[in-house]
């Protein structure tokens, strides 16, 4: 699913661990990418036949990057039924722990069989990557698939598919409502009713922990989208039930500096400052900070502080006058 890293709520400790280790992980893959790229540039020269390539795939067996450059070569050179080959022999060279490798290899497969192959080996391949990885990777490659080809029929098909397969998951029907509304912007569809459908089946289905995050995601497309009314309806149901909610008013905030106009920002601006908010973490806000997260959490500390420094004279006031009314009394 395309969404803004920005925009992504974490709920919990244990998320925001869960997210870090993702993105260690994504930067060490992109390393290894990096360097396999150097790779074949540094041999792009050398790489015009089979001998060279076998021979970089001799000292690199787990690369998909260059079996997939691999399949390619033999695509232009000899046609689809070299290239499945190469592709058949790579899925069982490259071991069996590098499932990201593996998942690369059968997207290849896929991209191959739509371009160039029929629908029955298209579907044939599919079913077997299904069974190789994990159904949900594979479902969400396919859906990127259909995209780039603006097949939005399949696209639908496959995201109902989805929704009954992984009713728990809000991504999933997040994935839908991306798809809905991405559809809606292409082909100027109707989709008001079916929208509505949608994210009501997906609150029943959804734990309730995962209503705000539905939600607010909902809201985020709703602005990108360009209907920022629809999303500024959704974000202020969710804060009339949250108002303590400081990651919402900052996705809020960023949204109307975004999408919406100087006025309406600078109101919202207005109602968040005068919240009485406990001090808060934030943590998050930091890792994924923009200017404008920057402007609304010096915003909320200066509040806090206005507030603490209000407190403290007051108790202050109060000592004086108990310190005046003993002086009296003696």
């Amino acid at each position: 699913l395309n969404l803004d890293e920005d925009y992504f709520i974490q709920t919990s400790a244990k998320s925001v661990k869960k997210r870090k280790s993702e993105l260690e992980k994504f930067k060490k893959e992109e390393q290894i990418r990096k360097q396999e790229e150097n790779l074949l540039n540094q041999k792009g020269e050398e790489l015009n036949s089979e001998e060279a390539y076998e021979r970089i795939i001799l000292s690199n067996p787990n690369s998909s990057y260059i079996w997939v450059s691999y399949v390619a070569f033999n695509m232009e050179k000899s046609g689809i039924d070299k290239a499945r080959h190469t592709i058949e022999r790579a899925l069982k060279i490259i071991n069996f722990r590098n499932e990201n490798e593996k998942l690369n290899l059968w997207t290849a497969y896929l991209n191959l069989e739509y371009n160039f192959g029929k629908e029955q080996t298209l579907m044939r391949v599919f079913e077997r990557a299904l069974q190789a990885n994990s159904p949900k990777q594979v479902y969400y490659k396919m859906i990127e698939l259909y995209k780039r080809k603006k097949n939005y029929d399949m696209v639908e098909d496959l995201c109902k598919v989805m929704v009954k397969k992984f009713k728990n998951s809000a991504r999933v029907w997040l994935n839908y409502i991306q798809c809905l509304l991405e559809k809606k912007k292409l082909l100027n569809a109707d989709i008001a009713e079916q929208l509505k459908q949608l994210m009501k089946r997906a609150l029943q289905s959804l734990p309730k922990r995962k209503h705000i995050k539905l939600l607010s995601q909902y809201a985020i497309m709703e602005f990108k989208f360009g209907n920022s009314e629809k999303g500024r309806t959704t974000f202020e149901a969710i804060l009339s039930s949250y108002p303590k909610r400081t990651d919402i008013w900052s996705i809020y905030l960023d949204l109307e500096i975004k999408f919406g106009n100087i006025e309406t920002t600078r109101n919202l601006f207005e109602r968040c400052i005068t919240l009485k908010l406990k001090p808060v973490s934030y943590t998050h806000l930091r890792a994924h900070e923009t200017p404008e997260h920057l402007v609304c959490r010096l915003l909320l500390e200066k509040k806090k502080i206005v507030f603490s420094v209000g407190v403290v004279i007051k108790e202050l006031i109060i000592s004086i006058c108990f310190f005046i009314g003993f002086l009296l009394f003696d």
